[in-house]
């Protein structure tokens, strides 16, 4: 076999950009890693730029890189939208305005270990970007001019990366794996044996049923998968068997040295994932392995391959400080309980004064811990919400699930103060699902989980900030969490690809909700928000994706900019008006979506909104605007530490007269000329051929159509399509492509339904 090539890829931009705190996160330059990259070995940037040129500091600092707030962040970003990892690469000399160029290579001699570890980590289709920043008043980012430049190794031949659901060969798995009977409820749990810490890991595979009252004692490991390309073999039942190298880690620190085994259920191992049968269903009763164990083991990782030396010491510190009297590595570990557990406690939720009262403030290392990758994969939130007992492990160090619970609201308490988001804390999801509470015969606190009452749409669009191995788990993850439903789409099925899945639940949603809110979703997704983020266009058919379908990608906090996502809002442009459920299963073609409603126009032209003009005349406009565009950013939505919840974040909020001062004279030249508009964003204030105006999207484009749609509390935009109609028994008015929502005064409240019923025609989404 041929060795594999080096390759280089660069990207160049070269317009003056101008960034102050209230810009959005807005990549100035981005590349994509190639899909024929098997991994990264170097990346180098340069950039030209300079401060505003003047501090009330400059007299100490200027010209050196101390205390300036004008600055640039690295993402690592996955094709969903996360990030990967960040980190603040470089920072303008300190009141200078004459331009200066910086180039950064990693890795370096001193790269950090966690900056290191993450650019080994760089996958295919991963996208690395530059994000120009400046916090608090006065400061500015000038930039001219930004390169990107990776280099890579390219496989000879070209052969498609293994998903983890791939670490097991068909061939093993045949010989490992006797059949399990689903009406018992069996599971396959590990046997752990013992073993020195330098010997190889070994394992044997045993059966039990749930369904019985005295089956086999086991502790249920909750932990991050980690890359697959990153394997150990471990010996399970006389056999080689390749694991994720998170996981090898977990099970040297678990096993006991000497005589005794640990049982436990781990599901890349106990589950056979080349069975996709199997896997349906043993995810679909995952609470209940969860439920039944003696205890979750919730493992983090090794911290000395995750973090760099002065995080590591303030993870110690940490540990130090949540650590519980009488609790010892050696007694979590081997289940040694002390008389005083803080666990879950029926006592009394705590308030919010309560929690701001008691709860201490700051939690110095948090930010470092809410960083590892555990926290972000959604399986583990049903595996810490059924469980009756947690133990959190980290490398050598142990905790309890309270601890990492009252760790998150001191950060979270932390995130409400001004200034920027520098704290990191736990997915919303976690927040939402445990609640806090006094223990009623004693003076110390413990948790409670909290069944979610909200509908399964806002807690998948909650679950859109986590990751998972397989799109489809997106979905299938959070089944648990809601109500129980025989609907055969609300259960796993890993026999129909992500598109199937996905536009199923859309179908069946509008269906059994009689409601197009879910149509609002698009706007979570990369590449379909109202505010543009990307300095590259998303074609709306860049994936196998029906354009109407909500999607896997994305982020929560993105749904709190969007006029009709939340079941609270005051819109109503489609009246009393129902989907019609017949119809919507009466296409042919599965990828497209019939919808009644009617057509009001089409947009002429798009244009700048001017912001800045405080006329009468636009203040609805600009009420609407600062919801959907954040033209401050004093809601950080489009932040890096922006957070969603289920349902909805109420932003009541005013945007700070100084502030909006403040981005004005950043971007002054440009509103000058545009009537008061923001540079930072896209166009988005539309004119119909009637001199109707109304906002848009950043992915609308002039020619859209303006529709309403029965069931759809807002008017949508629609692009026609060029294709012929799939469904020829039913009479189509148009073919579109769905482009998403829109904001057009004297259309919200259902003035098109009962002016204009007569021209109601049917619509197929494509």
């Amino acid at each position: 076999m041929a060795d594999n090539q080096l390759l280089t890829v660069t990207a160049t931009r070269s317009t003056p950009v101008t960034v102050c705190s209230g810009c959005p996160d807005h990549a100035y330059i981005q590349l994509t890693v190639p899909s024929n990259f098997s991994n990264v070995k170097h990346i180098t940037f340069r950039i030209t730029s300079h401060d505003q040129g003047f501090s009330h500091e400059e007299s100490q600092y200027g010209g050196s890189y101390e205390e300036c707030y004008s600055f640039f962040d690295a993402a690592l970003v996955t094709p969903e939208g996360h990030d990967r990892t960040r980190w603040r690469f470089q920072s303008n000399r300190h009141a200078r305005s004459e331009p200066f160029t910086h180039v950064s290579n990693w890795p370096d001699q001193r790269t950090e270990p966690s900056i290191a570890l993450a650019i080994c980590n760089i996958q295919a289709n991963d996208t690395i970007r530059i994000l120009p920043k400046a916090h608090y008043q006065a400061w500015r980012n000038y930039v001219l001019h930004a390169e990107i430049e990776i280099m890579g190794e390219v496989k000879a031949v070209d052969v498609p990366t293994a998903s983890p659901l791939q670490i097991s060969p068909a061939t093993v798995a045949q010989t490992l794996y006797r059949p399990l009977e689903e009406s018992r409820k069996q599971i396959r749990i590990l046997k752990l044996l013992p073993g020195p810490a330098d010997s190889p890991v070994c394992c044997e595979l045993d059966l039990t049923d749930l369904c019985s009252d005295d089956h086999a004692r086991y502790e249920a490991l909750s932990y991050c998968w980690g890359n697959p390309n990153n394997s150990e073999a471990i010996e399970l039942s006389e056999q080689l068997f390749r694991v994720t190298s998170n996981l090898y880690a977990a099970l040297k620190r678990l096993r006991h040295r000497y005589d005794k085994i640990r049982t436990l259920w781990v599901d890349a191992i106990c589950i056979n994932q080349e069975d996709p049968i199997e896997r349906a269903w043993q995810v679909q009763m995952m609470n209940c392995v969860y439920a039944q164990a003696s205890r979750v083991i919730v493992w983090l990782g090794e911290p000395t391959e995750l973090v760099s030396g002065y995080e590591y010491q303030e993870l110690r510190g940490l540990f130090e400080r949540l650590q519980l009297p009488g609790r010892s590595y050696e007694n979590l570990l081997n289940d040694e309980e002390p008389t005083w557990d803080q666990g879950i406690a029926s006592g009394l939720p705590l308030t919010t004064e309560e929690i701001v009262s008691e709860i201490p403030q700051s939690s110095k290392g948090a930010s470092t811990l809410f960083n590892f990758p555990w926290f972000r994969r959604i399986w583990v939130l049903q595996e810490v919400f059924n469980a009756t007992r947690i133990v959190v492990v980290c490398g050598e160090q142990t905790t309890s699930w309270f601890s990492i619970l009252q760790a998150n609201v001191s950060n979270n308490r932390s995130m409400m103060m001004p200034g920027p988001l520098n704290a990191r804390v736990m997915p919303a999801l976690f927040s939402d699902l445990f609640t806090i509470t006094r223990l009623s015969n004693q003076g110390h606190f413990g948790y409670a989980p909290q069944t979610p009452v909200a509908d399964i749409l806002d807690i998948v669009v909650a679950g859109l900030d986590l990751d998972a191995s397989d799109p489809r788990d997106k979905l299938f993850a959070l089944l648990n969490l809601t109500q129980p439903s025989n609907d055969s789409v609300l259960r796993p099925d890993y026999e129909k690809d992500v598109s199937t899945i996905f536009r199923n639940f859309t179908r069946w949603w509008i269906a059994s909700r009689q409601s197009l809110r879910i149509l609002s979703a698009v706007h979570c997704s990369v590449g379909r928000t109202w505010q543009r983020l990307s300095p590259l266009p998303t074609p709306l058919q860049s994936t196998t994706r029906p354009s109407w379908t909500l999607w896997h990608d994305g982020k929560s906090a993105w749904g709190r900019a969007t006029l009709g996502l939340s079941a609270s809002t005051d819109y109503s442009a489609s009246g009393k008006t129902k989907p019609d459920a017949a119809l919507l299963y009466q296409n042919k073609d599965p990828s497209t979506l019939l919808l009644k409603g009617v057509l009001i126009g089409s947009i002429e032209r798009i244009g700048p909104f001017p912001y800045f003009n405080t006329e009468a005349t636009l203040s609805g406009y600009r009420k609407v605007y600062e919801k959907l565009f954040d033209p401050i950013n004093h809601r950080g939505i489009f932040a890096s530490g922006a957070q969603g919840s289920i349902g909805t974040i109420s932003d009541l909020r005013e945007p700070s007269a100084n502030l909006i001062q403040d981005h004005l004279h950043a971007h002054y030249e440009y509103a000058s000329q545009t009537g008061g508009a923001v540079e930072c964003h896209p166009h988005c204030f539309f004119s119909m051929p009637n001199s109707m105006t109304g906002l848009c999207p950043s992915t609308a484009q002039e020619g859209d159509l303006i529709v309403v749609l029965y069931g759809g509390a807002v008017p949508y935009v629609a692009r026609p399509s060029n294709k012929v109609a799939s469904t020829l028994d039913v009479k189509v008015g148009r073919q579109v492509e769905f482009v998403g929502e829109c904001y057009l005064p004297g259309y919200m409240a259902g003035e098109a339904i009962g002016n204009m019923e007569d021209n109601l025609e049917i619509f197929e989404l494509v």
